[in-house]
């Protein structure tokens, strides 16, 4: 998780949040009403941090997106928001 926070697809998660952070992406197919959508995806990032002793996990999820480029994004500014809150 720490290698795809530096060099892998949470990239953009570390960027938006502006500090090392532990994250995974994941892309699926769309399913509506039980149905595949073969033609759109759903994206997802969960993150935690900090990355020595991690104590918070923050989730995203991003329908009609993709992992890496919409969700992890998405997930790494509510961290940097989370981290403002609480003066860090």
């Amino acid at each position: 998780m720490a290698e795809g926070a530096k060099h892998g697809t949470s990239t953009q998660a570390s960027v938006q949040a502006g500090v090392p952070l532990l994250g995974k992406t994941g892309t699926s197919l769309l399913t509506q009403n039980d149905q595949i959508d073969y033609s759109r995806t759903q994206g997802w990032w969960i993150g935690l941090y900090p990355v020595d002793d991690p104590q918070i996990a923050i989730m995203t999820f991003v329908r009609n997106g993709r992992g890496a480029t919409d969700a992890a994004p998405f997930g790494g500014k509510a961290l940097a928001a989370w981290l403002q809150y609480r003066g860090k």
